[in-house]
C-alpha cells in the first residue's frame, strides 16, 4: 500500500507538464470549466471591480505555481 506522498511522486512520474501554473475547476450558473490559478490581493481587486474593471483584465493577479500540495489535496 503506498503513501500519499508516495502516490503524489508516482502521479508526478506519469504526469509531466507546465509547473509555473495550474487550473483549477469552476460552476457558475450552470456552466463550468477550467482556468488558471492566480492569487491576487483581494481588496485591490475589489477597488478594480468597483471603477468597472473585470478579472481577465485585472493586472494584479499572478499565476499560482504547482506543487505536491495541489497534487495531493492537502
Amino acid at each position: 500500500m503506498l503513501t500519499p506522498e508516495a502516490h503524489v511522486t508516482l502521479f508526478n512520474s506519469l504526469f509531466r507538464g507546465q509547473e509555473d501554473v495550474y487550473a483549477v475547476r469552476w460552476e457558475k450558473g450552470g456552466k463550468s470549466g477550467y482556468m488558471p490559478a492566480y492569487t491576487f490581493h483581494p481588496y485591490q481587486y475589489t477597488v478594480h471591480k468597483m471603477k468597472g474593471g473585470t478579472f481577465q483584465n485585472f493586472v494584479g493577479k499572478q499565476h499560482q505555481p504547482l506543487s505536491d500540495a495541489q497534487h495531493s489535496g492537502i
